[in-house]
């Protein structure tokens, strides 16, 4: 909490407010340097490598939500959205990265109760999709996400019931590829 850090480093309200604007203005001026979606030579040299080493014909990469957690329950009156349900209090945030695990793109600062699904679908990837693929390329995901023409997931095993030999072996291929 800002109280707790401005006790901990002996500052003032407005001195911290100052640093802790500064500390993220630069880290964001950054983020195109690191964090970049890739362009449509890039897309294709990406596509190549995970077809020859995953069989995955011109997917761009991974994408996962995880949560940062919280050392503490927030004390806000929406407390309650940010307790999720792996963890305690936290952030979900949502990643893709390419075969070299290089970040491409992500969405963060939802509640740690928000499902992975949620977070895609409110996402610019899922909003503008030709913004970012071309039409036979697409991203692989676990069986949180929607499939779509741009994401591929995971099956999900049926309530009671077996997955198929087939959607096993796709599973367990896609895992391997996924699972970085």
């Amino acid at each position: 909490s800002n109280s707790g850090l401005r006790s901990l480093y002996k500052k003032g309200r407005g001195t911290f407010e100052i640093y802790k604007d500064r500390v993220i203005t630069a880290i964001q001026s950054l983020r195109g340097q690191f964090i970049r979606w890739p362009d449509a030579g890039e897309r294709t040299a990406i596509a190549q490598r995970i077809k020859k080493n995953y069989k995955f014909q011109n997917c761009l990469g991974f994408v996962d939500g995880t949560i940062f957690p919280f050392a503490n329950q927030p004390s806000t009156h929406d407390s309650s959205d940010y307790h999720g349900r792996k963890s305690g209090y936290g952030l979900s945030s949502l990643i893709m990265c390419d075969d070299q695990r290089l970040i491409r793109y992500y969405v963060s600062g939802w509640p740690a109760s928000a499902h992975d699904n949620r977070i895609f679908r409110n996402s610019d990837l899922f909003q503008q999709p030709f913004s970012y693929f071309s039409p036979s390329q697409y991203v692989l995901g676990d069986s949180a996400f929607q499939n779509m023409w741009f994401m591929v997931s995971a099956y999900k095993k049926p309530n009671r019931s077996q997955l198929s030999a087939d959607n096993e072996r796709f599973n367990k291929l896609l895992s391997k590829a996924r699972v970085l």
